[in-house]
C-alpha cells in the first residue's frame, strides 16, 4: 500500500501573519502583567536597553523587530515561560512524521 505524501506548502509571509503573531505575544505579556509601555521602557532601562515610550509603541505596533529586541522585552517583563500560537506548518510536520512512522 502506497501512502500519499503530504503536499508541500509555502510558509511565506503572505501565508501567515508573522508580525501579528510576534506583536501579539508582547502585547499579551504586557497585559498579563497589567503593564503599559512606560513600564516596559523603565524595565528595559534596568537591563541596559534605552527606548522611548513612543518608539517602543511604534516598534511593537509594526511587529517587525529583531529576535534580540523580542528577547530583551521578554526578559524585561520577567517572562519565564512562553506559550506561542499554532505554527502554520504543524499539520505538514505531523503528516511527515506519520509517513516516517508508517515506513518503519
Amino acid at each position: 500500500m502506497q501512502v500519499k505524501k503530504p503536499e508541500m506548502r509555502s510558509l511565506s509571509h503572505s501565508a501567515f501573519d508573522w508580525e501579528g503573531e510576534v506583536k501579539g505575544v508582547l502585547k499579551a505579556e504586557l497585559a498579563r502583567r497589567g503593564m503599559k509601555y512606560p513600564d516596559l521602557v523603565r524595565n528595559l532601562a534596568e537591563v541596559g536597553v534605552t527606548e522611548s515610550a513612543p518608539n517602543l509603541r511604534n516598534k511593537i505596533s509594526r511587529g517587525n523587530f529583531s529576535a534580540v529586541f523580542l528577547w530583551q522585552c521578554l526578559m524585561a517583563l520577567g517572562v519565564t515561560d512562553l506559550r506561542i500560537g499554532r505554527y502554520p506548518g504543524d499539520d505538514l510536520i505531523r503528516q511527515t512524521q506519520a509517513l516516517k512512522d508508517n515506513s518503519l
